[in-house]
């Protein structure tokens, strides 16, 4: 993975991030909350790896301008912490840095009670209350697995966000259901409602076979991809 530039958002305490280094990638981590960013340091001057870095940055801030671009995105707990439209903006700052994949592992919502329209199409999910509006920002910030923000997040359904990420213009999206997100060695699933995402970012080829297969613009209904 030498030639392989990493990008890591809401790296935590960097393990991933450590990782992915370790086989021989450059990795950048951005994490926001200063606890989180402190114990990253602590395993980046551990290791002495010079192809391992961390910023302290709100994820919100990617740009390409300011970050440049990654051949590999990985974007884990981070979606369901965002609100709307802040999740969409995000999404789409992802694609822009991204050369090769993405790599999404987050919580949706298997029984939508809420709807977001952006862009003109309406995406279903549910809004996640983590923070009150009162809480203090020192409150916010000791809730180190927790938003950032009071603004509720928003949960995609499984067909919202592979019709989001297709409407990026992500050519393949594809589930990875091995290995299962279980729960840190205890018996069981540790969520039901967790999946992780890999979406390829290439360009779709002409189907010379099938001319009506041409530019069709084809969404998954919700309600389906239940499982």
């Amino acid at each position: 993975m030498s030639e392989c530039r990493v990008l890591d958002l809401g790296c935590l305490d960097g393990l991933y991030s450590l990782e992915l280094a370790l086989h021989g990638a450059r990795v950048l981590g951005i994490e926001a909350r200063e606890a989180n960013y402190r114990r990253a340091l602590f395993v980046k001057d551990a290791y002495d790896l010079p192809n391992l870095e961390f910023l302290r940055d709100d994820v919100r801030n990617l740009s390409r301008a300011r970050h440049g671009t990654f051949d590999i995105v990985l974007c884990s707990g981070i979606l369901y912490h965002l609100p709307a439209p802040d999740v969409f903006q995000f999404l789409e700052n992802v694609f822009d840095v991204a050369e090769r994949e993405v790599i999404i592992d987050t919580h949706i919502a298997l029984d939508p009670t809420d709807s977001f329209t952006y862009d003109s199409r309406t995406y279903h999910g549910l809004f996640h209350t983590e923070h009150e509006p009162t809480d203090e920002a020192a409150v916010i910030e000791a809730r180190t697995l927790d938003s950032m923000d009071r603004r509720p997040s928003f949960f995609f359904t499984r067909p919202s966000l592979m019709n989001f990420l297709g409407k990026l213009g992500f050519s393949s999206t594809y589930e990875c259901f091995g290995p299962p997100h279980l729960n840190y060695g205890m018996p069981g699933l540790e969520h039901r409602n967790r999946c992780t995402l890999l979406a390829l970012k290439g360009v779709a080829c002409r189907v010379y076979t099938s001319p009506s297969a041409q530019g069709l613009d084809e969404f998954w209904p919700e309600g389906s991809l239940k499982y």
